[in-house]
């Protein structure tokens, strides 16, 4: 009996550590909000998520060069993003019969070194008598380490062939399927696996569908996720071989060729991917998510009492504002600037009182063309003037309010394009989530999120985020609010120094 007891126990054992194990996978993995990747429920749920992600540009090349008629590629050419095409370059391009267009006016036009890598004897002729242009025969396949062949047998790697070309990074790539046994996908995963395309500053790809399977259609989601959040790539340019191809759903046979370049900087606006199929709940889902889940936590915030101005740890009311050494608000000598359509508000009486210098602007933006779109404001002269001084000065602004309905993302966008907070050590944004023309529409949403990105990237956390109608004296839960508003007051601070404790996200 006792021993039939011990084999039911040890039984057990393994069965519960399975259970275990999965339940502990399943939490870490799948619990994440966006990332890791999640495969939807069938084929055309993969395929709508993967044609709305190359149909949404990430920047915006406002100058591209045309590589040839043959080509469905344009090469970018912007000073913030693009390339010099008047400077000494290097391509790489894996050839298939029939492309030769992209190469061919690159190397011809605009002298740029080109490395053809090919399998088929036709790359010989095609090329024979073009300038600026080396032939490297092989097949090229995936650096899977699991393949111990993959450097044998009239075979490489982008990895060898690097190598022995000596090139640490490459200007310019262009990639297409390598051969029929060899999927591109699997080429560009272990690519961003060893980190290769963060030595590209130029990629362009050739995605063919040769089917509609959702293994085959997640594969490609996954990579081109990747190369944006790990990889840096930004998608500029989606040219198909069929009007159909982008306009309606992806259909076997489409061909579609996809441009990227290297991320232009924190001071230019790139649009994040969609939050999985794009649809306005869930960009909304996605947005909220940042809002209500603080980075930093901050300990003593700036408050008012009936008689007199002090810090405290117990929880903020209405101020967002951090106290914590070294990049909370000094206690004395602090320079700060408000952005607000009131004259006077009961934030500014508060840093006054505080020992603050206040310099508030009433009409901060002016437009650069007659359209309303948040990318055609910029700070106004007199405004970015006035700051300028006081960087110049080696003064450095302690705390930036903005409280302007209606032109909150504008005036948030114009000094993250300006590259003024970079010298700010906080800055409070009383962000609308309702757009005065457009409501509550997806591509705000995205837009939104974006900048939101945009200013982590420039080194500034999260640690407050509370409704804009909880007004003072009213408390709120630390670090998280619950529901849905139009409107939160969102108080980030610079994420460096050991006085400040990183939290994981809720």
């Amino acid at each position: 009996m006792f021993l039939t007891r011990r084999k039911k126990n040890l039984f057990l054992v393994p069965v519960i550590l399975f259970a275990g194990t999965y339940i502990f996978f399943h939490t870490s993995f799948f619990d994440h909000r966006w990332e890791p990747l999640q495969p939807l429920m069938n084929a055309d749920s993969e395929a709508s998520r993967l044609l709305k992600f190359i149909n949404l540009y990430h920047y915006k090349c406002n100058n591209t060069v045309n590589a040839g008629n043959g080509s469905g590629f344009h090469v970018c050419v912007d000073s913030a993003g693009g390339i010099d095409l008047d400077k000494k370059l290097t391509l790489y391009s894996v050839w298939s019969p029939g492309g030769s267009a992209f190469e061919k006016v690159l190397a011809h036009n605009y002298s740029v070194q080109t490395y053809i890598i090919y399998s088929n004897d036709a790359a010989e002729k095609d090329f024979k008598n073009v300038n600026n242009t080396y032939l490297i025969k092989t097949s090229l396949v995936a650096n899977d380490y699991h393949d111990f062949t993959r450097n044998s047998y009239g075979q490489k790697t982008i990895n060898t062939i690097m190598e022995y070309s000596r090139h640490s990074h490459m200007d310019i790539l262009k990639l297409e399927r390598p051969s029929d046994e060899v999927d591109l996908f699997e080429v560009l995963h272990f690519m961003t696996m060893d980190k290769l395309l963060m030595d590209i500053r130029q990629l362009h790809i050739v995605l063919v569908m040769d089917t509609l399977g959702e293994d085959y259609l997640y594969s490609w989601y996954r990579v081109l996720y990747n190369m944006f959040y790990k990889q840096g790539l930004r998608l500029y340019s989606t040219t198909a071989s069929s009007p159909l191809c982008l306009q309606v759903t992806m259909m076997q046979s489409c061909v579609y060729w996809l441009s990227w370049i290297r991320d232009p900087g924190d001071q230019v606006f790139v649009m994040h991917p969609p939050a999985d199929l794009g649809t306005r709940e869930l960009e909304e889902k996605r947005l909220l998510n940042y809002i209500k889940s603080t980075k930093i936590d901050c300990d003593r915030y700036l408050r008012m009492t009936q008689d007199s101005m002090l810090t405290t740890i117990l929880p903020p009311l209405d101020w967002g504002v951090c106290m914590d050494k070294p990049h909370g608000l000094p206690e004395h000598n602090c320079v700060t600037v408000i952005f607000s359509p009131d004259h006077e508000t009961q934030l500014q009486q508060v840093l006054r009182s505080h020992g603050c210098r206040v310099y508030s602007y009433d009409l901060p933006l002016e437009k650069t063309n007659p359209h309303t779109s948040r990318s055609n404001f910029k700070l106004s002269r007199s405004v970015k003037q006035d700051i300028t001084k006081l960087l110049r000065n080696k003064e450095k602004i302690s705390l930036i309010d903005v409280t302007y309905p209606n032109l909150d993302w504008n005036i948030l966008s114009a000094l993250l394009n300006d590259g003024i907070l970079k010298n700010v050590s906080q800055i409070l944004v009383e962000a609308t989530l309702d757009d005065s023309v457009y409501g509550r529409h997806s591509t705000i949403l995205r837009q939104m999120y974006s900048e939101l990105q945009r200013l982590e990237a420039q080194g500034f956390k999260l640690f407050d985020s509370v409704p804009c109608t909880w007004r003072q004296g009213q408390q709120k839960r630390k670090g998280k609010v619950s529901g849905t508003f139009s409107c939160y007051k969102l108080s980030f601070i610079k994420g460096k120094g050991k006085a400040l404790k990183f939290r994981k996200s809720s």
